[in-house]
């Protein structure tokens, strides 16, 4: 079940980020700062006011609906009003496979239907964005990367006469603290529920004005890029999560081994790969409907599966085709003259390539 797709169109630039630059800016900024940490503070269960307080929480043309995930995804979920460590201390730690199910105080429980599963989670980390001149726990910022239990049921059912489809039921995942609730959320199991990793998702720290970008990697694992770009022929690989379950099915929470590949549906491929020409492409462009382009040929998959060593990480090993002609090579301005076009049930996600002449 596809989620919100953009329209046609392939490039599409986000909005910008404008800093304030007046009194009245300022203030309107440190207003939307105040509203934001009330909202999460009432969503976590907080009492702050002796009455109700209306909270916006959204525009669209439906009501808000769950998350979703795919079976094995890897996710960051974030939480306002999580309360620090013993002493003051902002909760931190990483993990390394096989996943713990506790980490810095934190654990994580996902139920569906009667089944009932401990979540693997991967890192935890503490932080106040806010601006100087706050204070209060409720506008510290937890993140919580998490590994979504391969377990979990995904099955999409459509009628056969009427055409309707049914999602999977829901799940509810709850976030503990020294084992005492701290917030429950609604999830959406899918079959997959793609991300190309970016340079953002490496685990360092990143602002939310930083550009995450989309990246190919060589056969030797170096970035394609204008200092070394990719030639016809070539096997270029790409990283992914949100894959879902493989064959043989995968294990929850620890490193994987060679053999688990992405299996076909009824026949036809989960994931397919194109490039496109196209000079100085937006790497952290969203993701997109698919809408085939003129110019656009189709790339051959050699493997896809989960990467040996790795949790929840997905190898794509996509040949380049042969005969492929940038109009402008690459250097100086031009940054990329290709895109590869990552296609999977959820859109398309672009990655812009240099290909040599």
């Amino acid at each position: 079940m596809p989620a919100m797709l953009r329209p046609a169109g392939r490039q599409q630039r986000t909005g910008g980020r404008l800093g304030p630059h007046t009194s009245f800016e300022r203030q309107l900024m440190k207003m939307r700062i105040i509203s934001r940490c009330i909202t999460f503070v009432l969503a976590s269960g907080i009492a702050l006011f002796s009455q109700t307080t209306p909270v916006f929480v959204g525009a669209a043309y439906l009501a808000p609906t769950p998350p979703q995930v795919a079976p094995g995804q890897v996710l960051v979920l974030y939480y306002r009003a999580v309360e620090l460590a013993e002493g003051g201390i902002p909760r931190s730690g990483h993990a390394e496979p096989p996943i713990p199910t506790s980490l810095a105080g934190l654990s994580m429980q996902l139920t569906q239907g009667s089944s009932l599963w401990n979540v693997p989670i991967i890192e935890v980390r503490q932080s106040d964005p806010r601006r100087p001149g706050f204070s209060g726990p409720a506008c510290v910022l937890t993140s919580v990367k998490a590994q979504i239990p391969f377990e979990v049921d995904p099955t999409i059912v459509q009628d056969a006469q009427s055409g309707s489809v049914a999602l999977a039921p829901t799940a509810q995942l709850v976030l503990y603290a020294e084992s005492r609730v701290v917030a429950t959320t609604s999830l959406q199991p899918v079959p997959d529920n793609a991300h190309v990793l970016t340079t953002c998702d490496a685990g360092e720290d990143y602002q939310a004005s930083d550009s995450c970008d989309r990246l190919a990697f060589h056969g030797d694992t170096t970035p394609v890029n204008a200092g070394s770009p990719a030639y016809s022929g070539e096997t270029v690989t790409v990283r992914l999560y949100g894959l879902g379950q493989t064959s043989p099915a995968a294990i929850t929470g620890v490193a994987a081994q060679p053999g688990y590949v992405l299996a076909d549906v009824l026949g036809s491929p989960r994931v397919r790969a194109s490039l496109t020409p196209f000079v100085n492409a937006i790497a952290s462009a969203p993701r997109q409907g698919d809408s085939p382009g003129l110019y656009e040929t189709p790339a051959t998959i050699s493997a896809v599966g989960l990467e040996a060593g790795s949790v929840g990480v997905y190898h794509l090993s996509v040949a380049l085709p042969n005969g492929l002609s940038p109009v402008v090579p690459c250097g100086g301005s031009v940054r990329s003259n290709y895109v590869l076009n990552v296609i999977t049930s959820q859109g398309v996600e672009l990655i812009p390539l240099c290909i040599g002449r």
